[in-house]
């Protein structure tokens, strides 16, 4: 007791009210480290989605590569259920908004800056998520494009090779073999338009 005798009064004050703020301080400091948390996870969620998707925004070549893409498109999003997954961390992160602005001993200038990026976020999903569900349907279009194509390409490959053979034959034969020529004028329409859907480049939103 003699050696907290020679401690001066002011000391000792400042050493409780240091002490006494330990405690809130330290609630805060975990409050704030628990935001900063979740928005670095947001974050990270949203720049690995858009990442993905340059990879798919290209031109989609042959019919096993567009496959291909569309494999991994299922891979990341269907697997790991990319929409629920983010619908939940956003939630997570509006319950954490609210107990930091709650117990954080913010300023208002916080305030307004977590409210943007909340904004700024929730608009910012809308939009990739929009884009996701254009991919996929791209995607699936393109493959299904493709096998019209093989299909239809080599039925009409097999006519044309019949053409040859029957412009030589007699005048008959090229009567009756073209008396359905408007048939394979519509496959040759179909031909061109599934190659023009096919080697187009797409266009992210």
């Amino acid at each position: 007791s003699q050696y907290v005798s020679q401690i001066p009064l002011d000391h000792l004050r400042s050493m409780e009210r240091r002490l006494y703020d330990v405690g809130p301080k330290a609630t805060q400091r975990r409050i704030h480290l628990k935001f900063l948390e979740h928005k670095c996870c947001l974050i990270a969620f949203l720049n690995l989605v858009e990442n993905k998707l340059r990879t798919w925004s290209v031109k989609y070549g042959r019919e096993d590569q567009a496959q291909q893409m569309l494999d991994q498109y299922k891979n990341f999003v269907s697997r790991n259920k990319i929409f629920q997954e983010f619908g939940k961390a956003f939630m997570d992160m509006q319950q954490v908004v609210e107990e930091y602005k709650r117990d954080g001993n913010i300023t208002r200038k916080d305030y307004a800056d977590i409210d943007r990026f909340m904004r700024e976020t929730e608009d910012r999903w809308k939009s990739v998520s929009m884009e996701l569900r254009c991919c996929q349907s791209m995607l699936e279009e393109v493959v299904t494009n493709w096998k019209r194509w093989n299909a239809i390409s080599d039925e009409f490959e097999g006519w044309l090779c019949r053409d040859e053979e029957k412009i030589q034959g007699s005048e008959d034969d090229r009567l009756e073999f073209f008396q359905d020529i408007s048939v394979w004028k519509d496959k040759h329409q179909q031909v061109n338009s599934v190659f023009s859907f096919t080697s187009t480049k797409p266009t992210r939103p």
